[in-house]
């Protein structure tokens, strides 16, 4: 149960910045804004131990799907200044 708190709480977050909601990012769409959630999702939900199996069956995908989100965060990251405001905000650092 801790760990769908912390999914609810995380998603939350995520949600408040990008406005997808949690059901929005475990459906199958491949909608930019929507991966890019899914991607930020993924990376806070690793931030707080979460085990890839616990992340990937919170977001209805495997294992593999996550290895290439951390993948993308960091090239997303450093590569697309959009991106990378939008992961700050869900970690509080910034506003948007």
């Amino acid at each position: 149960m801790i760990t769908e708190t912390i999914i609810n709480e995380v998603a939350r977050k995520v949600e408040a910045v990008t406005g997808f909601s949690l059901e929005e990012i475990r459906s199958k769409s491949r909608y930019y804004p929507l991966v890019r959630a899914r991607i930020i999702l993924v990376y806070e939900l690793r931030r707080q131990n979460l085990t890839y199996i616990e992340i990937a069956n919170a977001i209805n995908r495997d294992h593999s799907t996550l290895t290439h989100y951390f993948t993308a965060y960091r090239d997303k990251y450093d590569t697309d200044p959009i991106f990378q405001k939008i992961a700050n905000c869900s970690k509080g650092r910034q506003t948007l």
